[in-house]
């Protein structure tokens, strides 16, 4: 199952509340040939939403699953001064798409927050924490 690797707190929904978005990898078994099965539990980057009612339960919206994937760092930030929260992080494990990622917040007629992966054109430098 997943085992979380970080959290953090966002008006993702452009509600007025904040939202909680976390990252997490896979433990999930591997056969004796070290290759994922299909059954095997993913790595997961959601978002949970703030429903703004203590006795109402959070809404999980899931952004990404990997196969043995992992997702280590994040922060929540308006990469393309458009107004709404964006993701930038790293995700390691799961080669050949480790590295640094950026998936930009699109608006659609859905009343959800939806992410595809941003352009190179539209990025800025943004400070990761612990990043000296």
């Amino acid at each position: 199952p997943d085992s979380s690797t970080g959290i953090r707190l966002a008006d993702i929904d452009g509600d007025g509340d904040m939202d909680l978005m976390t990252g997490s990898y896979s433990r999930g078994p591997r056969d004796r040939d070290g290759e994922p099965e299909l059954t095997s539990p993913m790595g997961r980057l959601s978002w949970f939403e703030n429903p703004g009612q203590g006795a109402s339960p959070w809404i999980r919206h899931d952004i990404s699953r990997r196969i043995r994937g992992m997702f280590d760092a994040f922060v929540v930030v308006d990469m393309d001064k458009d107004g709404d929260v964006d993701f930038v992080g790293t995700r390691g494990n799961s080669y050949p798409y480790d590295g640094v990622f950026w998936l930009e917040q699109v608006r659609t007629n859905q009343t959800t927050a939806r992410f595809a992966p941003a352009r190179a054109k539209d990025s800025k430098e943004v400070d990761l924490p612990g990043m000296d």
